[in-house]
Parts: C-alpha cells; sequence; structure tokens
C-alpha cells in the first residue's frame, strides 16, 4: 500500500517549451507549403516564359464560354476539370462585381437606405456557392436589401418586386458577352488575377491586385482563384512542358520583333 501511495504521488515527468506531434507535424506541413509557394509562384515578367503561361491562363480562365477538352490546348489537355472549375470561380467573381455594383447604385439613389454592403456580400457568397442559383435570386435578394420602405407602392404592387425586375434585367446586361459595362467587369477581375499571378503571393501583390478591384470586396476571391492557377494548374503544366512555353516565347517575340 505504501509503494502504491508512493507510486500515486509521484510527479509525472513534464515537458516544457516543445511542441506536440500533432502541432510539429502542422508546423512542418506549413513550411512545406511555403516552400512549395516560394518555388513554384515567384514573381514573373509578362514576356517571360513563366509570366506568359499565366497571362495565357488567366485569359482562358476569363472566357464566358465554358472550354470543351477539344479546345483546350495540348499542353493543357489532362486540366480540362480544373480549367472548368477556374472558369466557374472567375465567373462567380465578376457576378459577385456586377451584384455590388447595381447595389451601389441603389444605394446612391436610395440616400436613405444604405445598409453596409458586408453583410449582402455575405448571403451572395452564400447565394452563389448553391449549384442551382439563378440570377432572379440574385435580384431578389438586391432587391430585398436595397428597396427602402414601404415595401408597397401606392398603386398597391410590391416594390420589392418591381425591384427585383430592374436588377435582374441589370444583371443580365453586366454578365451579358458583349455590353461594354459586362467587359469592363470582365476585364478589371481578369486585370487582378494577372497582377496576382505575375507579381506572386507576398502581400504587395496583393495590394496590387486588389487596386484593380476596389470597393467590390472580391480581392480575397481573386488571391484564392490565383493561388489555385498558379500552383495547381500553373505549376503542373510548367514542370511538364517548360521546355514548350520556352520555346514558344521565343518564337513569339521574334515575331514581334520582325513586326
Amino acid at each position: 500500500a505504501t509503494a502504491a501511495t508512493a507510486a500515486t504521488a509521484a510527479a509525472l515527468p513534464m515537458r516544457t517549451g516543445g511542441r506536440s506531434s500533432a502541432a510539429a507535424a502542422a508546423a512542418d506541413a506549413d513550411d512545406d507549403d511555403r516552400r512549395r509557394i516560394a518555388s513554384s509562384w515567384t514573381p514573373a515578367m509578362p514576356v517571360s516564359p513563366r509570366g506568359l503561361l499565366r497571362v495565357a491562363l488567366a485569359l482562358l480562365v476569363s472566357k464566358c464560354s465554358r472550354l470543351s477538352e477539344e479546345s483546350l490546348p495540348e499542353t493543357l489537355e489532362f486540366d480540362g476539370d480544373r480549367i472548368t472549375a477556374a472558369q466557374e470561380a472567375f465567373q462567380k467573381i465578376t457576378v459577385m462585381c456586377a451584384c455590388v455594383s447595381i447595389a451601389n447604385d441603389a444605394k446612391a439613389i436610395a440616400k436613405s437606405h444604405a445598409p453596409s454592403l458586408e453583410s449582402l456580400r455575405r448571403r451572395l457568397d452564400a447565394l452563389l456557392n448553391d449549384g442551382g442559383v439563378r440570377l432572379a435570386d440574385l435580384a431578389l435578394e438586391l432587391a430585398t436589401f436595397t428597396t427602402p420602405p414601404p415595401a408597397t407602392a401606392e398603386d398597391g404592387t410590391s416594390s420589392v418586386a418591381a425591384s427585383a425586375a430592374a436588377h435582374e434585367a441589370s444583371l443580365r446586361r453586366l454578365t451579358s458577352e458583349d455590353d461594354p459595362d459586362a467587359v469592363g467587369l470582365r476585364e478589371a477581375v481578369r486585370d487582378a488575377l494577372c497582377a496576382r499571378l505575375l507579381l506572386g503571393p507576398d502581400a504587395a501583390a496583393a495590394a496590387a491586385a486588389a487596386a484593380r478591384v476596389s470597393g467590390f470586396g472580391v480581392s480575397r476571391d481573386v488571391d484564392a482563384l490565383a493561388r489555385e492557377i498558379a500552383l495547381g494548374i500553373g505549376r503542373v503544366t510548367w514542370d511538364v512542358h517548360a521546355s514548350y512555353y520556352k520555346a514558344l516565347t521565343i518564337g513569339i517575340l521574334a515575331e514581334e520583333d520582325e513586326l
């Protein structure tokens, strides 16, 4: 009994200043991730082989129509699913920009009804992550958020319903292929994506890219898309086809010199 009591009273060995195995593994994984990013996503000049590849990928994912496997370059023939996912992410960003643009215009007209756009962005983000969302759903959310009281007009019709119809028409215009304002939104997002891909993952690059879409609240989405492209599609195709991209760049620059 005495021995048992002594054993119970004996202090357990303690380790101080160390990390648990789980914490150590997580830290090592973070270090590996940082090294991978540092080696795969370095800043690149637009006229360099890496830079031209990144610009080409940004142009590719910013296309309005979905790319078929047959229309993909041969060097990207096995990246169809990832390119489609990147296209969808790009389209979500441009739709969010269109929604915020419409909300800002509505707030400017109805100065007395100016709630924070941050809560609207969160609700729109949830809708855009639903695969079955329609422009009419987004328009109704915009109308509910931006229509000032009263909710019923003098003739008894719903002010929200009228606003939703107008917002849906605006959304269709701002997400069309040829409308000048729609083209401008896509180009702003595409330019932000290009800047992020070319300048790399550091904070200065993020700020430079965010400046191109300031006011829309989509800089984090652009960052996430750039990361997916740079470390997914871009890294893999560069590792496999770097020699081809280098030769292609030399040919393109030679043609420019001749012109």
